[in-house]
């Protein structure tokens, strides 16, 4: 029996914080996974599963909005509209704001 001679793939474990510092690093300052890999000596393919976990653990779970009421149909006259615009970066919230104005009829 001839056994393979390749070598075997050696895993890492990387802590906690440093799976905060890459992820701060590509959401929040723009770094690409492989950059912030290199600085932090961490695999890339190691790297890329940690940011693809978080998309789609975290980041996508987020953007769920659950509504606990229906769609409904009203008439707009003489009645104000809201509107409400978030910005989220990394899943994270940085900022929100609200504008709220009266509706105008058309002639």
């Amino acid at each position: 029996m001839k056994q393979n001679s390749q070598k075997t793939r050696t895993y890492q474990k990387i802590s906690n914080i440093k799976k905060k510092t890459l992820m701060n690093m590509v959401f929040l300052k723009g770094f690409k996974i492989k950059h912030a890999a290199k600085q932090l000596n961490i695999k890339y393919a190691a790297a890329k599963t940690i940011i693809v976990c978080h998309r789609d653990n975290v980041i996508k779970q987020k953007l769920e909005f659950k509504s606990s009421s229906e769609c409904k149909i009203a008439s707009v006259n003489q009645k104000k509209c809201k509107i409400t615009i978030i910005t989220r970066v990394g899943g994270d919230a940085v900022s929100q704001i609200s504008f709220e104005y009266s509706q105008i009829e058309e002639v």
